[in-house]
């Protein structure tokens, strides 16, 4: 079995921060370690077994957990390694040493590798910071690690991997010292190799036994001394390996339960490990807890010489660089209590949850972006095996989703992606849900090649889940082939997801039954406006039936069903003008563009009801103009029919199909403004000869401008005449007697325009007048790698033809970023869409905008660190600057938060430099904003420092081109002037300073990283910043422990990265919605302060009513002061407030800490008095008044004195 746990705290960032920056005048001795309990059994967390010479003479072993090291020379420690951390040897040659491939083991983990297990490296680190023990060695001496007096039930091995895994092809083989009692793949022993090691030094390494059961072995170091003399020092190690072997098993001893049903008996007929038995279902070989899984993956799998469709999941192992594509009866998704979010109290306008669940009501939701600690799962189409379909295209349905065996599913489970209902850039109207069991299953879509897509994994109760799933597509010769699994789900931390036995190895695939027409689809007329709606299709007695099942717009219920013929489909004013909407033949612009939500349905047809596929096809249309009806991702195609060209041949449907290829479903366009009358034609042959044909005349009305020149108002309206209604317009449908509107009473103003060439509409990968390669559609990120030669940065692509043209075939194409143009096509505009985005512009003005989240036939840029390991970098990250920008426009690089509200990274009309921070080993994405058409250059830099502190930086320029700009002949070479040269600089900004940056008055500046406002009771309560930063933990006396600053040393940064504005009237109590506020938010976010409170160090028995009382007693500032928690949906809970009058109290207790967020209405310096107040538990008075100096936004801080707030 194999699990993967959470994203984990790694020590060895720390101790490089450390090492680089500890300032120590000199230490005679090792430094008192500090103390620190082991546990009984070790079974998770990050240790070194250390071992270093110490000025009492000797050698000494310590156990260090994060740094706090506890002796533990001559005594025994017991680890535990749980049966999810089997290891089974792989095939490959490099790990030959450890036996033969598939070899059964449990592992110790690595440094990178996944955290279902302990990881334990050796080391001659000592204390953190104690890097003067050199004179204690002789010249040039080593330590080495001996193991002796090893017993088990079965073979001991210890062996060093790759301390740079992302670089080496095989991250987890044997690479260095290593000791085994067991023999190589060749049947050789594996003996050892000594482990020596320098002083000062870690080892990624991995212990590995070969069966469950107690193994016990001694650890001996070793070293030469100065004074000529050879020291040792021991340590005796137990391993409890698996879940079944008791703490206090004699060493040698297996699980007690060997009797003939023993699941370690690999002979046993009823082994519960072998997937394969059907007497006897086990627990899932792969557990995911965390990290990045493609849970629907399709791949091509040859059997038996025949090509078959595979239905896996694609799991990238964390931090093995390596993936993994694993059956669904051999894994279990673990979706932890982590992702638990709450509706909001009371919905609202713009602002309805209903599709997920009623107001107030927690579920779990596995994000659209990835989250530490939990599985980001999502859907991939990108095996180079699918590229022998016949179609670009894969059919995902949804079955059913049902509890395990015959049980109901104990809630509702929603895929969706964005942010249904809730305005933001480029979302003008509902988009509906992937699947939803609340509007009901089976649901299809159609899925592209060459897609990775992420959606919200929304589930409304906790137990066990299984999914029904099916691939279908079809292969050159014209065989369909489909591929039916289920997916096992784990959700909430009550369900002990390593018992959970895969749906797929207990149940059946439930069977997908013939759907039935409703007996009495809605007659009445009526007008559909914002609604979604299906037409679905079904095969009864009578024939072939299609009706319309119109949505909710709360998307909480199935659709109901009405006559189709009874509706009239309106599509208010929108008008892209000529050429920008892309449908071949459409020269006067498009009408009707991305009308409401209408999709076609064929899941209640099943394949033997039929003697091949449905057709659907336009049989006549009355109307002013032209009809095109698109079933790819844009409007531009593919096409089921568009009346311009002249293709009206019918559209194959799949049964058991549906959809378009994108969320919108199918997409309708019309060439003028006006009223049309479109009749449609469903047909199929029946088994034993018989056709079925069903034609439905539906109603189209859509608004506009007569002129297709012109540009919306921004109000939304359009200048100079329009098409108007009349009193039959929007109250008869055309089977009522509704009549289509007549060309000649839509004219277009000054007769037909001439058609439009159009330069801007190029292939993704064309080439600029220069040379430079065109990125205008599909992934690509600015990716920064680390190696010898330092840090560098360049342009990622996972294009369709980004990964055609990379030599390693379906990997990234790298690019120099002088080397790519990036376009914004002109369907990247849109407009401001409501106050929270004013920072942009007026809401209603015209913008230009790359979506966070991917949309099907733009660009979709992020950024990432992937490669770069946390330890390798001091503070784990990168700074990121944006330097200049030149262009037309101004350019805004945010990301919309849990709140709907922007969080900025960039933005260019406030001033430059603004600067944002990557984190080491991560990838992320955020919305691109661009005010104006044109070519822009943009100049960058990213800085940094290895962890032994040598600096870092790659300075940078990217070329974009905006809406109706001929990108071909850009040449990005032209922005190298706003390099500044081969030392980039950041920017004279007197704001732009590093953590623990000093003021004038010898102060301390902090502004990234978490500190506490912290509250210790000795002889009296005394309040403290308790530092967390990196530089805090390097500059603290103590190893690895906080730096406390008394409250009058310091100075607190809001960084203008900090700038945020208020997203709706909920939060009105801090200003108008739009407005511009700083805030720290309650969630840490990457490079700004993460700033809390606690009492943490004191004991609840301390202290009277176990808590104490915290006011904020006067404000001295520019603006105004909240302090206020949030969930990610909920109302604000007030903590402090200063625009309503002082003083303010909260609670605080005993032994808490907490977070919130922090929000200044105005840049400058502050200052905030407080005091905290309480009894012992005797009833004595405790009291502790104290002030806080704060910056706030492009403000100086080293001028600011803390010691001036109040006399303090």
């Amino acid at each position: 079995m194999q699990s993967l746990g959470q994203c984990r705290w790694t020590p060895r960032s720390t101790y490089a921060a450390l090492a680089a920056a500890a300032v120590v005048a000199a230490l005679i001795s090792a430094p008192t370690p500090a103390a620190a309990t082991v546990p009984a059994e070790v079974s998770a967390g990050e240790y070194e077994l250390t071992s270093y010479p110490v000025k009492r003479g000797g050698l000494t072993i310590g156990l260090a957990d994060r740094g706090e090291i506890t002796e533990v020379t001559g005594e025994t420690l017991t680890f535990r390694l749980p049966s999810q951390a089997s290891y089974p040897v792989p095939d490959s040659d490099a790990y030959a040493w450890l036996g033969a491939a598939g070899s059964p083991g449990y592992a110790t983990e690595g440094w990178l590798t996944g955290s279902s297990a302990v990881k334990l490296s050796l080391s001659t680190r000592g204390v953190a910071g104690y890097d003067y023990y050199d004179d204690l060695l002789a010249d040039g001496g080593r330590m080495s690690f001996a193991f002796s007096e090893v017993t088990g039930p079965g073979d001991f091995a210890f062996y060093q991997i790759s301390d740079l895994p992302f670089l080496s092809p095989e991250p987890n083989a044997p690479a260095g010292a290593r000791f085994g009692t067991g023999v190589q793949r060749d049947g050789a022993p594996q003996g050892s190799t000594p482990v020596e090691l320098a002083p000062r030094t870690t080892i990624n390494d991995r212990f590995r036994f070969s069966a469950a059961g107690m193994f016990c072995l001694t650890v001996t170091t070793s070293a030469p001394l100065s004074d000529g003399t050879t020291a040792s020092a021991t340590v005796r190690l137990r391993v409890a390996v698996g879940d079944e072997i008791a703490s206090d098993a004699g060493c040698g001893d297996t699980p007690d339960d060997t009797d003939p049903g023993d699941p370690t008996d690999p002979t046993d007929p009823t082994d519960p490990t072998d997937p394969t038995d059907p007497g006897g279902p086990s627990v899932a070989d792969w557990v995911v807890r965390d990290g990045h899984i493609d849970a629907v993956a399709a791949r091509i799998d040859p059997v038996d010489g025949v090509d078959t469709l595979s239905l896996q999941a694609r799991y990238d192992v964390p931090g093995e660089l390596r993936t993994e594509w694993i059956e669904y009866d051999d894994l279990v998704v673990v979706v932890p209590d982590s992702v638990t979010l709450t509706t909001p109290a009371v919905y609202g306008g713009g602002d309805d949850w209903s599709f997920i669940a009623p107001p107030a009501t927690s579920y779990w939701n596995l994000p659209l972006g990835q989250q530490a600690g939990a599985p980001w799962a999502g859907l991939s189409t990108e095996s180079p095996t699918l590229a022998g379909l016949a179609q670009d295209r894969v059919l995902w349905r949804v079955d059913a989703v049902t509890g395990p065996g015959d049980q109901p599913a104990p809630g509702d489970v929603v895929l969706w992606e964005g942010q249904p209902q809730r305005a933001g850039i480029g979302m003008e109207r509902i988009d509906l849900p992937v699947f939803s069991t609340k509007l009901g299953l089976p649901a299809a879509r159609w899925v592209p090649l060459h897609t990775h897509a992420h959606f919200n994994w929304s589930i409304t109760g906790p137990g066990v889940y299984c999914v029904a799933m099916t691939l279908e597509a079809q292969t050159a010769p014209g065989r369909r082939v489909a591929a039916a699994q289920q997916l096992t789900l784990a959700v909430g931390d009550d369900v002990d997801a390593s018992t959970v036995t895969p749906c797929g190895r207990t149940r059946d695939y439930p069977e997908r039954g013939a759907a039935a027409p409703a007996p009495d689809p809605v007659s009445t007329p009526s007008v559909l406006g914002a609604a979604a709606s299906s037409l679905v299709s079904t095969i009864a007695e009578a024939g072939l039936e299609t009706q319309l099942a119109v949505l909710d717009p709360t998307l909480a219920a199935p659709g109901v069903p009405h006559d189709p013929e009874s509706v009239i489909f309106h599509r208010p004013a929108a008008l892209f003008r000529a050429g920008t909407g892309n449908v071949p033949g459409f020269d006067t612009g498009v009408y009707g563009n991305s009308m409401q939500v209408i999709r076609w349905d064929t899941t209640g047809v099943r394949p033997e009801q039929l003697d091949g596929d449905l057709r659907w096809s336009l049989h006549s249309v009355a109307g002013p103009g032209n009809v095109a009806l698109s079933h790819g991702p844009t409007q531009t195609g593919p096409f089921v029919f568009n009346t311009a060209t002249g293709q009206r041949e019918p559209h194959q449907l799949w049964p058991g199909a549906g959809s378009g290829e994108t969320n919108s479903a199918v997409l309708w366009s019309f060439s003028r403004p006006g009223k049309y009358c479109l009749t449609l034609e469903w047909a199929a042959d029946l088994p034993g000869g018989r056709e079925a044909v069903d034609r439905k005349t539906l109603t189209f009305v859509v608004d506009g401008p007569l002129d297709p020149t012109v540009r919306a108002n921004l109000d939304g309206t359009y200048p100079g005449a329009a098409f108007t209604h009349d009193n039959e317009t929007l109250t008869k449908t055309c089977v009522d007697g509704g009549r289509p509107t007549r060309p000649e009473e839509v004219p277009v103003p000054g007769g037909e325009p001439d058609p439009v060439d159009d330069p801007w509409n190029v292939p993704n990968w064309s080439r600029t007048a220069s040379g430079a390669v065109i990125l205008n559609r599909g992934h690509v990120d600015i990716a920064s790698t680390l190696d010898e030669g330092g840090l560098r940065t360049r342009v990622k692509d996972t294009t369709t033809e980004g990964m055609s043209h990379s030599p390693d075939g379906n990997a990234a194409y790298w690019h120099e970023t002088s080397d790519v143009v990036l376009q914004l096509l002109p369907e990247s505009a849109t407009t401001v869409p409501d106050e929270a985005y004013t920072f942009i512009g007026p809401v209603g003005s015209r913008i230009w905008n790359l979506p966070q989240t991917e949309q099907p036939g733009l660009l979709w840029p992020g950024w990432s660190a992937e490669t770069i390991r946390p330890a390798d970098l001091l503070g784990g990250g990168l700074n990121w600057s944006l330097t200049a920008a030149r262009g037309p426009g101004d350019v805004f690089v945010h990301q919309t938060g849990p709140l709907g509200a922007p969080v900025h990274v960039f933005d260019s009309a406030n001033g430059l430099p603004d600067t944002t921070r990557i984190g080491a080993d991560s990838h992320v994405h955020a919305n691109w904003t661009f005010t104006a058409q044109g070519s822009y250059c943009l100049a960058f830099a990213r800085t940094g420092s290895r962890s032994d502190g040598t600096a870092l930086s790659d300075a940078f320029t990217l070329a974009v081109v905006v809406g109706e700009v001929d990108p071909t002949g850009v040449d990005p070479q032209g922005c190298a002037d706003l390099l500044p040269g081969d030392d980039p600089d950041p920017g004279d900004d007197p704001w732009i300073v590093p953590n623990w940056s000093r003021t004038a008055s010898g102060a301390v500046i902090l502004n990234r990283g978490y500190v506490d406002i912290a509250s210790a009771l000795d002889d009296g309560l005394r309040t403290t910043v308790r530092d967390l930063t990196v530089e805090g933990l390097a500059h603290s006396p103590q190893s690895n422990a906080a730096y406390l600053h008394e409250t009058s040393d310091v100075v607190l940064q809001l960084l203008p990265a900090a700038r945020t504005a208020v997203p709706n009237q909920t939060y009105s109590f801090i200003g108008p919605v739009g407005t511009q506020v700083w805030g720290l938010p309650q969630a840490e976010q990457a490079g700004l302060l993460w700033l809390g409170w606690s009492a943490k160090t004191i004991g609840p028995a301390d202290l009277a009513g176990h808590g104490l009382s915290w006011s904020l007693t006067a404000v001295d500032g520019p603006g105004d002061v909240f302090v206020y928690q949030t969930g990610p949906f909920g109302a604000p809970v007030h903590v402090f407030d200063s625009a309503d009058g002082l003083a303010d109290t909260t609670r605080i207790g005993a032994g808490t800490y907490a977070h919130a967020n922090w929000m200044f209405t105005a840049q400058g310096s502050y200052c905030l008095a407080f005091e905290r107040t309480g009894s012992r538990s005797d009833g004595t008075a405790l009291s502790d008044a104290f002030t806080l100096a704060v910056v706030v936004g492009e403000v100086d801080p080293t001028g600011v004195d803390p010691h001036d707030c109040y006399g303090s």
